[in-house]
């Protein structure tokens, strides 16, 4: 268990919480007005979520989520795994399936489970009606600096197919050597993450799939877009 001194808001119908005092500029309103008082990174914070909820072009969603990014520092690294550890729910990529959460004709809903106490994280795919199909990856990941632990190296496991969550119907090993990815932390805060993820190191930092769609098999960078929430199973049944 880690203690932190920290100042935290929430702000309400939005889901997103600030972590930490930091020195930001507040924006100027008038005391009408529905942002006042507020600080710039959570109105910024608003307006991603506004552009993914409202289904937006990529390249708009990118804008949003890099001027986010832009007040991300990197007195924040020492938190990443520590702040990461927990369940992600996935509000949106730019990635191709099953990544952005479909499988053929089937749309489910994506979640990350990371378990930063083994550096390991799980990837779940759940399509409703009562997840009836769900899709796991499992992988481990290590960072690739010992100071600066925003960027991770993954090592893929195995991928499950599981039926009416009775049996598994598809089940498929990978060499942890050979299948490999990136992921780079570039925001975090107590509810909401965005990662940068490609095949390569390489990949990721030229970012030549920045406002589109990532394709399939190309060395183009990912865009995930993340909120700290309960999954479905581990929701109170009987209720």
């Amino acid at each position: 268990m880690m203690m932190m001194l920290t100042s935290v808001s929430r702000i309400d119908g939005v889901g997103f919480t600030r972590t930490r005092t930091q020195k930001r500029s507040i924006v100027t309103a008038s005391s009408s007005s529905p942002i006042a008082g507020r600080s710039e990174r959570e109105s910024t914070k608003d307006a991603l979520r506004a552009c993914i909820a409202n289904a937006s072009a990529p390249d708009v969603i990118e804008r949003r989520a890099s001027a986010l990014e832009a007040y991300y520092t990197k007195n924040d690294d020492a938190y990443v795994e520590v702040e990461t550890n927990g369940t992600w729910r996935v509000l949106y990529t730019n990635a191709p399936p099953p990544s952005d959460g479909t499988l053929g004709p089937l749309r489910g809903e994506s979640f990350q489970v990371v378990d930063a106490s083994e550096r390991r994280y799980e990837n779940v795919l759940s399509v409703p009606p009562e997840s009836w199909l769900r899709v796991v990856l499992r992988a481990r990941y290590e960072p690739m600096d010992t100071v600066d632990a925003t960027m991770w190296k993954v090592r893929f496991e195995d991928v499950t197919v599981r039926l009416f969550d009775r049996f598994d119907a598809v089940k498929k090993t990978f060499d942890p050597n050979a299948t490999t990815r990136i992921w780079q932390t570039t925001y975090l805060d107590e509810n909401c993450r965005i990662v940068r993820a490609g095949r390569t190191e390489e990949a990721v930092r030229e970012a030549r799939a920045r406002g589109r769609k990532a394709k399939a098999g190309d060395e183009d960078d990912c865009l995930f877009v993340m909120v700290r929430e309960v999954p479905w199973w581990e929701l109170p049944t009987g209720i």
